[in-house]
């Protein structure tokens, strides 16, 4: 059958895809955008969240300082357009007026504290810790009174050491007390009869005081309601989280939550019963961040509104305390004197919502129990349906058999389980906690309403205070002045700035700004709800490692209506811009707000920076006050001109021998008798060698040799891929070479721009000849006795060795020279060989070189 010839477009469609085989320089990028990415750039204005987001930083203002000697600011409350705070470590109340000029001091109090404040119908509440503490009333009215006795006390709290936190409801007053961990419902209105009985001897005789909880821990340091009425409360010692439910004056007390750390410092309850419980134990507040940035991207959560739901289950009733402790058992009672200043957070031996030091004498935190619990309370309008009813069984049922395994209940995914509590321990101890090492950092959990636990945020900071912002949360921390924004549905989370201060102890929502009160120095700062109109990124320093040609900048970003983003470009040939002049910044190029760009395409940007070797870019982002840019992705292509190969080494190694010896190795001493291991010569030499691209391309070799004394280059071999080759010297006549290998990289680059690189060895011998035995002579001077002597000569290789042997024997006896040392390839020898019986003997001689070449010379001797 006749074949048709290759059509023309056959052979087009061959020489394309030979040319893009053999491709010019591929373009390197540089590629921001993760956290790690960005966080070596310098931020002004501008932060990056874990997600690796460019975005404006809140505004901050510092209102001003607090007068000496206030060094720390426990709480705030805005009233009309008064800021009220609570300084120490000397009680102090403090006011900063409309004028916004300075702070004032409207009283000072002896002997006690003021830790907490709240808003009490037209008066400001205060909660003096003391002993005893009390509830007090601040008005202007009173003002012109001073020193002290413009607080009018509303009720006095026989037994409470401290009040920590305060919460006022339809004129009730829930206070969280230390230091006998009790929490108090306060009805100043209420006359005889109508609070109930007291729970606490110590409130016995008051009605209007109603002890809720006392709880096994020494202090309950932060308070939340939701808005069934529930109140939650966080312990010190073992970082518990009690809710509360009142039931026609009897309350019931239940433990949602038993974290791994001994202090829950702050709580924020929603609406719906949500709680998010930060954690403060001290001993975790250390410099630096608890883990590194992101370095890769690790995609984003689907944010859905919706939350399921399990079917809620029946109340329990809460365990009574034991019996009351033997004497001396009780909690260390109150000192007599003022609490400690906490100018050493790490040393602290509490956390609260409003940070503060424990008072002398109380105890020290201990690591928490492991046992939690509390579920859902049971609606009686949500009846499952019988087919539900069967659903929850199979899940009841699963989670049990893995229990019995693992020993831990099952939750949802990406859930902790909320854990049953353990069997109470008796008033004024502290139970151990069960289990293997907590994690590192304090942690916010995220408690559900139905009660499944997420840890939603861990830093190696201590959690003062959370507010919720903007559907996000606002996080005051210590030991390092950061506010952190959480957002727990897109799991982002955003340092928003970092304050001189090392302690942010209050915060609190005042219009369109957030107040945050300070500690160590003493300040008031204003944090803008909205963004900093303006900020700017500088990228770190970007080496190309040689001088280079810019691409394009490619930048994925998000920019609304009011906002924009500039970018400016630099380069310079040395790796400090301070160091000696680079180019100067760009012109800005501005992006806008544009409703026809597509969303997640990048844009396209010239890099108007000369030809260099290091760049800098730098992002100048703008808004309005209530919106930000966004910046998610960063890449930027450029390309090093082809530079030619590298060959850092060429070595010639024998067979058997080190690299770079072309000398076989010597036998082991000791490892046969003298003489015993036949020389093996190998008429070969394995080339080794080391190379590489600076562009990354592939390399091919080429290998050459030169006689001594020619000029021109013979092929040994060539296209070769690996960094080996053995040399068959056989080939060869004997004598000195010079190899040469060549390095190309004509593979990853056209014929015009291909680069090569070519590395000589030392000089290499080649011998493939052994010694020769000349001058032999012979003689019998005595009876059973021969001598012999002759020279061993090799025409390129000193002599290694000469041995001899009689009649065939394998017991080869060595001989030295006569001077006594080898060291040339001519060496004259004599031996002497006694005790040999009458008659003809052979007589053998082995004569061996440097490269393992060997004669042997066999000779007959009559002895007579």
């Amino acid at each position: 059958m006749k074949r048709s010839g290759a059509s023309p477009w056959l052979a087009t469609l061959a020489l394309l895809a030979a040319a893009a085989t053999a491709h010019a320089i591929q373009p390197a990028h540089w590629v921001h955008t993760t956290e790690a990415d960005f966080a070596s750039g310098e931020f002004e204005h501008v932060v990056v969240t874990n997600l690796g987001d460019l975005k404006l930083a809140a505004g901050t203002t510092v209102l001003g300082a607090l007068p000496e000697p206030a060094s720390i600011v426990y709480d705030l409350v805005v009233m009309g357009n008064d800021v009220l705070i609570a300084a120490g470590p000397e009680a102090k109340l403090l006011v900063r007026d409309s004028d916004g000029e300075k702070v004032d001091e409207l009283l000072a109090l002896e002997n006690e504290q003021i830790f907490a404040l709240d808003v009490y119908g037209d008066a400001l509440l205060v909660g003096v810790s003391g002993n005893p503490s009390r509830l007090a009333l601040y008005t202007r009215d009173n003002e012109e009174e001073g020193d002290g006795k413009a607080l009018e006390t509303l009720i006095e709290l026989p037994g409470v050491r401290y009040v920590w936190d305060m919460l006022v409801v339809d004129g009730v007053i829930y206070v969280a007390s230390g230091t006998d961990g009790q929490l108090l419902r306060v009805d100043p209105k209420a006359e005889a009869g109508e609070a109930g009985e007291a729970d606490g001897a110590e409130n016995a005789d008051d009605p209007r005081i109603q002890v809720l909880l006392d709880a096994n821990q020494a202090n309950l340091l932060c308070l939340g309601r939701d808005g069934k009425g529930r109140i939650y409360a966080g312990s010190d010692t073992e970082g518990l989280i009690y809710r509360i439910v009142e039931n026609d004056g009897e309350p019931e007390v239940f433990v949602l939550y038993d974290a791994a750390e001994p202090e829950v410092g702050a709580l924020l309850v929603q609406e719906d019963g949500t709680v998010y419980a930060g954690m403060a134990d001290a001993n975790q507040a250390r410099p630096g961040r608890l883990a590194a940035a992101k370095k890769t991207e690790t995609g984003r959560p689907e944010i859905k509104k919706e939350k399921p739901r399990v079917p809620d289950q029946p109340k329990a009733k809460p365990s009574d305390d034991a019996a009351a402790p033997a004497e001396g058992d009780e909690k260390n009672p109150a000192s007599d004197g003022p609490p400690l200043e906490p100018t050493e957070p790490a040393n602290a031996e509490g956390g609260a919502s409003k940070p503060q030091t424990m008072p002398a004498g109380s105890p020290n935190p201990a690591t928490p129990d492991d046992a939690a619990g509390g579920q859902g309370d049971a609606e009686a309008k949500r009846k499952p349906t019988t087919e539900q009813f069967q659903q929850l069984r199979e899940i009841i049922s699963n989670r049990l058999m893995k229990a019995r395994v693992t020993g831990r209940m099952q939750s949802r995914p990406g859930s902790m389980p909320a854990r049953r509590p353990s069997a109470p321990s008796p008033k004024g101890t502290r139970s151990a906690k069960r289990g293997g090492a907590r994690k590192p950092g304090n942690a916010i959990y995220c408690i559900s309403p139905d009660a499944f636990v997420k840890e939603i945020f861990r830093e190696s900071v201590m959690i003062l205070r959370i507010i919720e912002h903007r559907e996000k949360l606002l996080v005051a921390t210590g030991n390092e002045g950061q506010i952190y924004q959480v957002d727990p549905d897109a799991e982002e989370t955003t340092i928003l700035t970092e304050l001189e201060p090392r302690q942010v102890p209050a915060m609190q929502i005042s219009g369109d700004h957030v107040l945050i009160g300070t500690a160590n120095p003493a300040t008031l700062v204003r944090l803008d709800r909205g963004f900093s109109r303006e900020g700017t990124f500088t990228s770190d320093v970007l080496d190309a490692s040689q001088v280079s040609k810019w691409g394009k900048l490619l930048q994925t970003c998000e920019i609304s209506d009011g906002t924009s983003i500039g970018l400016q470009t630099r380069s310079g040939n040395v790796a400090d811009p301070e160091q000696a002049a680079w180019s100067e910044w760009s012109p800005q190029k501005l992006l806008k707000h544009d409703p026809d760009a597509r969303p997640l395409v990048p844009i396209e940007l010239e890099i108007q920076a000369p030809t260099a070797r290091f760049l800098q870019y730098r992002l100048t982002m703008l808004g309005d006050g209530s919106k930000t840019p966004s910046v998610d992705r960063i890449a930027i292509a450029y390309v090093v001109p082809n530079l030619k190969p590298q060959i850092a080494s060429l070595q010639i190694k024998a067979p058997g021998g080190a690299a770079g010896s072309a000398t076989p190795p010597r036998p082991r001493a000791g490892a046969a008798k003298p003489g015993a291991a036949e020389p093996r010569h190998q008429s070969k030499l394995n080339i080794v060698w080391k190379a590489s691209d600076p562009n990354k391309d592939r390399l091919i070799y080429a290998l050459h040799y030169s006689p001594a004394g020619v000029d021109r280059k013979l092929l040994i071999a060539e296209d070769l891929s690996t960094a080996t080759h053995t040399w068959m010297t056989q080939r060869v006549p004997d004598g000195w070479y010079v190899l040469y290998l060549t390095a190309s990289d004509r593979l990853d680059n056209i014929s015009e721009d291909a680069a090569t690189a070519t590395r000589r060895s030392d000089p290499v011998l080649v011998d493939n000849a052994p010694p020769r035995l000349e001058k032999y002579q012979s003689e019998l001077p005595e009876k059973g006795t021969v001598s012999l002597t002759f020279e061993a000569v090799d025409e390129l290789s000193a002599i290694r060795g000469v041995h001899w042997s009689i009649d065939a024997a394998d017991d080869w006896k060595p001989v030295l020279p006569d001077d006594r040392i080898f060291d040339s390839t001519a060496e004259r020898l004599t031996v002497r060989i006694t005790d040999l019986d009458p008659g003809p003997h052979v007589l053998t001689l082995r004569l061996t070189d440097a490269v393992n070449n060997a004669r042997y010379e066999a000779k007959i001797v009559e002895i007579e």
